[in-house]
């Protein structure tokens, strides 16, 4: 292959990113979906001839990193009968798919007969039929209640539309008029791409597109190669939970085992949940996805994202699992899948690259749909949205309020003139939701309060959230945030929660009913009587903290009438709390024992003045960076001072018999207790 000199490798790589931004805004100008040319839910990119990744400049992680899963279905599939002309489409999770709405277009771009890219992009469509409108039921058990299946196909072969299948799958989704809008769209970004690929090989020539496109590649992966080097080598274990699969109440185990190496990168998922009985499940390649992003994350978060990052990450989820579950799963809620794993990881990460990570964000996509009839238009309408939350604190900062995750990607909250022009709702209220932040010396943003009030006659709702019962974690002595709130008012009553699990599918609404989301905040930084009282005066000035929280939480005293900080009275009630937190000495008691499917921290019945049974905390002290969730058990063999915790949490943890841990409650807000192991 011939070689590029370093100035014209720079020109085409900068074009090739440029042109996937260019089939962004033409996709998000000419979508008919609110949710694609508002919300952005829509990613693209390039791919090369031999289906690697080779440029993307904006989207979601979750729809990109699957894609080349995608690619190398399509090519399998297809494999010599690829021509110019031909469209594939395709949704099914067993082939780089991820949950049903997110529907993949790929158009081959040739270059006098030879192949040389593939401009691929994936859009989430409102509605893909299945049980409820908006195609993500919290009640599916199987992918088939979801939405209609599309495995790789071709759309249009060399140039020409298979009507018949376009028909077909049309016949099956609702609102087939903005169905079909978003699919030509989809296409029309494929043919930008493909316009500006083809001006640039008739200025370049083939080889030297050719040659570039695979020294892009590569170039990255010696870049993260030496980025590994420098990289502490080791194993590094954490787990985190998700509150339920929407069935029944018991919570789903995340578990992550990370090791570096100096070339590779080895993720492990065993001893993850068995995949759920409802949409709670992610496909293998989703859950790829979010363990490469947290290593980009920690490892190099400015560099680009190619087929090279790839090369170096190897992941094990066993199939069957949560993280891989066996075909005709459902899998609508894989997104909150992928949030946990790529956290999961982060938090394995934390003890080794302190500087490199943060706090938990709020942890959940919040995927909610109103639908019904709107008598104004005679039509039916699907609304659909995923409000924002906080995100963690870092090393060096707080962490943003409102903002979607960057697990998330490039999505944007709506627009409230536009969601009332289009659908028949109300926004009543949007406003950032006081204390929702884990304190820290470093905060984590704020969540958010959002109504929708319905003014269509009859309407229904659909929910799949998670992160309302286990919030997200601080780290490094960072307080976890509150966790959500879904709620409903009707006939000016006071708020109600709609479900204890998250999970709601064709909730019944009439007018004047009002939806309400706190969403959850993102997890403190540090220990939060570390925080200089100047930024908590300013919290509380701004509204972000209460005076009660900066007093009982962060130890700032302040006098009320102009919020002085009073010197003296903050030393002395910063001591006071941190003489409250008393430690336990650990002492481990073999196998785990779970309690609604979240494992077991044995106590003396004399503990039971500052905790309850059954009531969640997290566990930790000063070498661990991300604490462990538990759940309270009292026992009368365990010693006074003294907390039981199983021999494998202790070995992912890094402590022994002896050790002091904290433990505290998340059950009550600020509740503080601290115990031996």
């Amino acid at each position: 292959m011939a070689t590029v000199d370093p100035v014209t490798l720079e020109i085409v790589n900068n074009r090739l990113r440029f042109i996937s931004r260019e089939m962004i805004v033409s996709l998000v100008r000419t979508a008919y979906s609110s949710v694609i040319y508002d919300g952005r839910d829509c990613s693209c990119a390039l791919f090369n001839a031999a289906g690697e990744l080779l440029t993307l400049d904006a989207g979601l992680p979750a729809h990109i990193g699957p894609m080349p899963f995608s690619m190398r279905a399509i090519l399998k599939k297809f494999q010599n009968s690829i021509k110019p002309g031909d469209v594939f489409i395709m949704n099914d999770p067993s082939f780089g798919g991820n949950h049903l709405p997110d529907v993949l277009v790929c158009m081959p771009i040739f270059y006098q007969e030879e192949p040389l890219f593939f401009a691929v992009n994936r859009g989430h469509w409102t509605d893909v039929g299945g049980q409820v409108p908006g195609s993500l039921s919290g009640v599916a058990r199987e992918i088939y209640q979801e939405g209609m299946v599309i495995p790789p196909l071709k759309l249009y072969e060399a140039g020409k539309i298979n009507e018949g299948v376009l028909d077909l799958f049309l016949s099956n989704m609702r609102n087939r008029e903005e169905r079909f809008g978003d699919l030509m769209s989809q296409i029309a970004s494929c043919k930008t791409g493909e316009k500006s690929c083809l001006e640039l090989v008739e200025h370049y020539g083939f080889e030297t597109i050719k040659t570039c496109g695979q020294e892009i590649v590569d170039r990255t992966e010696k870049y993260l190669l030496e980025k590994l080097k420098q990289a502490p080598k080791g194993t590094y274990h954490y787990e985190d939970y998700l509150d339920n699969d929407g069935f029944t109440h018991d919570a789903l185990r995340v578990k992550v085992c990370v090791t570096i190496h100096s070339d590779s990168v080895l993720i492990d998922f065993d001893g993850s949940s068995p995949q759920s009985q409802g949409c709670i499940n992610a496909p293998y390649s989703v859950t790829y996805c979010g363990a490469v992003e947290a290593i980009k994350i920690a490892l190099d978060p400015r560099g680009v994202t190619n087929e090279g990052l790839f090369r170096l990450v190897k992941v094990n989820a066993p199939l069957g699992s949560l993280v891989n579950p066996n075909p005709g799963a459902a899998t609508g809620g894989c997104t909150e899948v992928f949030f946990r794993v790529a956290f999961c990881v982060i938090g394995a990460l934390a003890n080794a690259m302190p500087d490199a990570v943060s706090g938990g964000d709020y942890g959940t996509v919040n995927h909610s749909y109103i639908s019904g009839f709107d008598k104004s238009s005679n039509k039916h309408f699907i609304y659909y949205e995923f409000p924002a939350g906080g995100n963690g604190g870092t090393f060096i900062m707080d962490g943003p309020s409102a903002m979607r995750s960057p697990i998330s990607g490039d999505v944007y909250l709506s627009s409230h003139e536009l969601v009332e022009s289009l659908y028949p709702v109300i926004i009543d209220q949007f406003s950032l939701r006081t204390d929702s932040g884990g304190a820290g010396k470093f905060r984590g943003g704020l969540g958010i309060i959002r109504q929708v009030r319905v003014l269509a006659d009859e309407a229904a709702l659909s929910v799949v959230a998670d992160r309302n019962k286990i919030p997200p974690f601080g780290i490094f002595g960072g307080h976890a945030p509150l966790s959500q709130q879904w709620n409903m008012i009707r006939d000016r009553e006071t708020e109600k929660p709609l479900s204890s699990t998250g999970k709601v599918t064709g909730l019944p609404l009439k007018k004047g009913d009002t939806i309400s989301l706190r969403s959850a905040g993102g997890g403190g930084y540090g220990n939060p009587l570390d925080r200089d009282p100047d930024k908590v005066r300013n919290d509380v000035y701004q509204g972000y903290v209460t005076i009660e929280a900066a007093r009982n939480v962060y130890g700032v005293v302040f006098k009320h009438e102009n919020l002085l900080v009073e010197i003296k009275a903050t030393e002395n009630q910063r001591k006071i709390l941190r003489d409250k937190q008393q430690l336990f000495v650990s002492k481990g008691y073999g196998t785990p024992i779970f309690t609604q499917g979240i494992k077991a921290v044995m106590l003396n019945r004399e503990e039971s003045k500052r905790f309850r049974s059954g009531e969640l905390v997290e566990v930790f002290n000063d070498q661990i960076a991300a604490p462990y969730r538990a759940k309270i058990v009292f026992r009368s063999i365990v010693n006074p001072g003294h907390a039981l915790i199983d021999d494998e949490t202790q070995q992912m943890i890094g402590i022994k018999d002896g050790d002091l841990i904290q433990i505290t409650s998340l059950s009550a807000k600020h509740q503080v207790g601290i115990a031996r192991l």
